[in-house]
């Protein structure tokens, strides 16, 4: 393979948008050098060389559809590295074939835009080396790693390389991972989409200056990555919805993303098939609804390495973050027959509460009512009815009552048998009936056992054998505990969401599964849920509605829309394309 000679080194990285992809702006105008259009090869030397000039963004901006576009930070904008693939052939973009590739180091310069460069250009000199007669040619675009690829592999086969990591180490610093963006050809509906950029034979010149002087195109990149923003709101009431007890601070709140991929294609898939999808009368949201510099749109989902979800993502959670922060992972899509709690990725929400001390609820009272720990400084004097009784607790935990004093409150309202007996073998004083309560960090519940202390033998311990109020309470109560005052929330991210799957534009949900839940409805609702890559998803929590789950919530295969969340969240999508969703 011939090794090209660069002379030039100015790649253009607009870096601002989320849908960055390839296409040329001599796609219909040929003005080959002094002639119309002509066979590739007679553009190449004797020696089988041509210069070839490539302007190489990360997007232009528009504010436009639901979502809006950012810069993002410069560390998100880097290029370290970058190479070139040549594709050759005269069938489907998918199959042309690799002729070349050019590793081109290269270092992105500040030029006091707002974005890492406002533009830059790259010239390379091409080899004929692999190119047929009548041979068309296309570039593909790869920055921050260098994929293993040889000559003769289709770019089905290049594009549908899977890589594990959304970063590249390089020279000590993570890049992120880019590559040629999918573009339409229309917006309504009618388009076809290319991600590969085309070559005209016009573009391809004899000397490097006049190659300088035409550039062949464009070429818009997008990250690898899906952004994940979560914060709290600036109304956000820090208090659990209607308590006037139970509040906590923006310091209790953090986050992490859950049930994420970590495996994705080296290239963004698209289906044409989804363009002519609508959402009611909020047109076509498959593509863009201004178009780019070059005359294409912008697309707006994809077919990600586990899409028909043979295989559902990890239920994984990362470190926790602060609310504020920012994290990273992998897109992750799914057709609506799976859009269902197990398949989607979600922020995992925890919150401390108390004080970072246990603490317990029950079903009974609802998860809005906190019972402390049980007291453990009491002294008792005396064991039968006739004796005296005291209870010494030599300081008070909380003004909330302990989860032990509440449980006897409630069986001696609720078990008439247990007030007979107390009546008749412990003088009518419940403080002689104890409970012990034991929490599981594990799973969250707490077993209690219920004992007395009035009797010692005989009938009386018969008697109260025979109400079996273990079981009792089992059956009747649940007692959920708090490890260290941790409770959490699941939210599952949307991405086109409300207002381009409106919920009100197809059937209402008849059931839990996704299938019945959706009806089958690709037209509408493909895309309400799930991460694409080069959007940031920004969730900004409003509201605690209740107190959440004492352990990570289990995932569920019940539809997205019929799984319970405790929080009100409002999400965000940012060039990275950005999308809002609040909570």
């Amino acid at each position: 393979m011939y090794n090209p000679y660069l002379r030039t080194l100015s790649l253009a990285l607009l870096a601002t948008s989320l849908l960055l992809a390839g296409c040329s702006s001599h796609d219909e105008d040929y003005d080959c050098p002094n002639e119309q259009p002509q066979d590739i090869l007679s553009c190449f030397s004797a020696d089988g060389k041509a210069w070839l000039t490539l302007d190489i963004n990360l997007s232009d901006q528009h504010q436009t559809r639901a979502v809006t576009f950012d810069d993002g930070t410069a560390g998100e904008q880097a290029v370290k590295s970058l190479t070139l693939v040549l594709f050759h052939g005269t069938g489907t973009e998918d199959a042309m074939q690799v002729a070349s590739t050019y590793n081109v180091g290269y270092e992105a310069e500040a030029d006091g835009h707002v974005q890492v460069t406002s533009h830059s250009r790259r010239t390379i000199q091409l080899s004929a080396d692999n190119l047929n007669s009548g041979d068309n040619l296309a570039i593909l675009a790869i920055a921050n790693v260098s994929p293993a690829i040889t000559a003769g592999q289709t770019f089905a086969e290049v594009k549908s390389v899977t890589l594990s990591s959304i970063t590249n180490n390089i020279s000590g610093t993570d890049y992120f991972i880019m590559s040629n963006s999918p573009l339409a050809t229309n917006n309504d509906g009618t388009g076809t989409v290319i991600t590969l950029m085309p070559i005209s034979s016009a573009s391809l010149y004899a000397s490097e200056s006049q190659a300088e002087s035409n550039p062949a195109g464009q070429i818009y990149l997008e990250r690898a990555a899906v952004k994940v923003t979560v914060d709290t709101h600036a109304s956000l009431d820090l208090r659990v919805a209607g308590n006037t007890n139970i509040d906590f601070t923006r310091a209790d709140m953090q986050y992490s993303l859950y049930n994420y991929n970590t495996d994705y294609y080296l290239v963004r898939h698209f289906d044409d098939s989804w363009l002519p999808y609508n959402a009611s009368s909020t047109g076509y949201r498959f593509a863009e609804t201004v178009a780019l510099s070059t005359g294409k749109y912008r697309t707006y989902w994809a077919t990600d390495a586990n899409y028909d979800n043979s295989s559902t993502p990890d239920a994984l959670f990362k470190q926790w973050q602060a609310m504020g922060a920012s994290d990273y992972c992998a897109e992750n899509t799914f057709a609506v027959s799976h859009m269902q709690d197990d398949c989607t990725t979600s922020v995992l929400v925890r919150l401390q509460l108390n004080g970072g001390n246990n603490f317990y609820t029950t079903n009974v009272t609802g998860s809005d009512v906190i019972y402390q720990e049980p007291a453990t400084t009491i002294s008792e004097e005396g064991t039968s009815a006739n004796q005296s009784f005291a209870r010494r607790r030599s300081s008070e935990v909380s003004t909330a009552k302990p989860i032990d004093e509440y449980l006897r409150e409630w069986l001696w309202q609720t078990n008439s048998d247990l007030r007979n007996w107390v009546r008749t073998y412990a003088a009518g004083e419940t403080k002689h009936i104890k409970i012990a309560v034991l929490g599981n960090s594990t799973t969250g519940l707490a077993t209690v056992s219920v004992t007395q202390t009035a009797q010692t033998s005989g009938a009386g311990v018969t008697a109260f054998e025979a109400l079996a109020l273990d079981t009792y309470l089992a059956n009747n109560i649940v007692v959920n505990y708090y490890h260290q005052g941790y409770c959490y929330y699941r939210v599952p991210i949307k991405h086109f969401g409300d207002e381009l799957t409106p919920w009100a534009s197809a059937p209402a949900m008849t059931g839990t599964t996704p299938a019945a839940a959706y009806a089958g409805d690709e037209a509408n609702y493909l895309g309400r849920y799930g991460v694409v890559r080069n959007n940031w998803y920004t969730i900004s929590i409003r509201r605690v509605t209740h107190v959440g789950s004492p352990v990570i919530p289990a995932l569920t295969q019940n539809a997205d829309d019929q799984v319970e969340q405790l929080l009100n969240a409002t999400l965000t999508i940012k060039s990275w394309t950005n999308h809002n969703q609040d909570m």
